[in-house]
């Protein structure tokens, strides 16, 4: 996806930066000396007339104190950001779904050497692996996100470097955010991306499945249609899948977590996280069933996958990270909500 009026040196700067391209962005508007300055007014003054008059004309606009003189240069600043997000959202999700070839970033420099595997994914210790990023000759990738903030993954890369367990961990790094390690800067917001765990008995003692649907709730964000899932039996395993659905297929792909649990180990053997990306009509489908009752749908690509003996909390940590800013699966794994019915829905109806 490209937007002629946005210049691509622009695009390119912005998508490599790990704090995000809407504070990139504001970097360059504060820096007179910025070397993308001017290529920033070009765009300004390029912002479509249709979209200025929609957004000075919404209610939710004018609601924003600002002074008189900085409005039509405030409104073309965010055009130009929501341009800009789209623009990377499309990109992200076209090199992520890539299917031939040597997707980005593998077609980098500091990669060409690196070999994936069928699900383009490469071991952790391809990196030097840091709460912050993913260091390798010089540069540093971020972990592939799941949702359009820049920071989604930043949990998830947490969780997995500071894993209890031995494991063996399989990542995808992030198609756009790569920058030079000299004068690198990220965003980590400090959350609770850590579970207590489960009621671990009764799910061993299940023969057959178990299933929940949740509606979003205060804290889930408004993209988000319900979140689905489901524990279900295979022989001496038990099988773990969460789905966050979005509300709209052209917003955000849908979020999936998949584990496999042995109980008579109390371990699990496999985690792993993806996103899902649907088409409006996949995902008209999709919203009619329940995970335990679809088949394969959409197309899914895996952002980590981890093998071993990993111990239930790290299980637990793994799947808050995953779906950072659900507070319906933190409250689960966290052992506040309950999960006791074959089919609970804790909210009455969707946004």
């Amino acid at each position: 996806m490209s937007i002629g009026w946005i210049p691509e040196a622009l695009l390119r700067a912005v998508s490599a930066n790990a704090v995000g391209h809407r504070a990139a962005l504001k970097d360059i508007q504060r820096d007179a000396e910025h070397p993308l300055r001017h290529a920033f007014e070009l765009a300004l003054a390029a912002a479509p007339a249709a979209d200025l008059e929609a957004l000075v004309t919404d209610p939710e606009w004018s609601r924003i104190p600002r002074s008189a003189a900085g409005d039509e240069r405030a409104a073309r600043g965010e055009i130009l950001t929501r341009a800009v997000g789209e623009v990377l959202y499309g990109r992200r999700a076209a090199a992520l779904c890539q299917s031939a070839g040597r997707p980005p970033p593998y077609d980098h420099p500091a990669l060409t050497d690196v070999a994936f595997d069928n699900d383009r994914l490469v071991p952790l210790n391809t990196f030097t692996a840091r709460f912050s990023g993913l260091s390798r000759q010089g540069f540093v990738f971020a972990l592939a996100i799941p949702l359009r903030g820049e920071n989604s993954s930043a949990p998830s890369l947490q969780a997995l470097c500071g894993l209890t367990s031995q494991c063996r961990i399989r990542v995808r790094p992030d198609p756009l955010m790569i920058a030079p390690e000299a004068g690198y800067r990220s965003l980590l917001q400090k959350m609770q991306v850590f579970g207590r765990g489960l009621d671990w008995t009764r799910i061993a003692e299940l023969k057959d499945e178990e299933c929940a649907r949740w509606m979003p709730d205060e804290l889930t964000g408004a993209d988000t249609h319900y979140t689905d899932l489901v524990w279900r039996r295979r022989g001496d395993e038990m099988h773990f899948e969460c789905e966050e659905i979005p509300a709209q297929a052209d917003w955000r792909p849908a979020r999936y977590f998949h584990a496999i649990y042995l109980p008579a180990q109390t371990t699990f053997c496999h985690a792993d996280a993806a996103v899902r990306f649907y088409t409006a009509a996949e995902l008209a489908l999709r919203q009619q069933r329940h995970l335990k009752d679809i088949d394969k749908v959409g197309t899914r690509i895996k952002l980590f996958r981890v093998d071993g003996d990993l111990h239930r909390q790290d299980f637990a940590t793994l799947l808050t990270s995953a779906f950072v800013w659900n507070n319906d699966l933190r409250r689960y794994a966290s052992m506040e909500r309950d999960f006791d019915v074959e089919w609970s829905s804790v909210r009455s109806s969707p946004i």
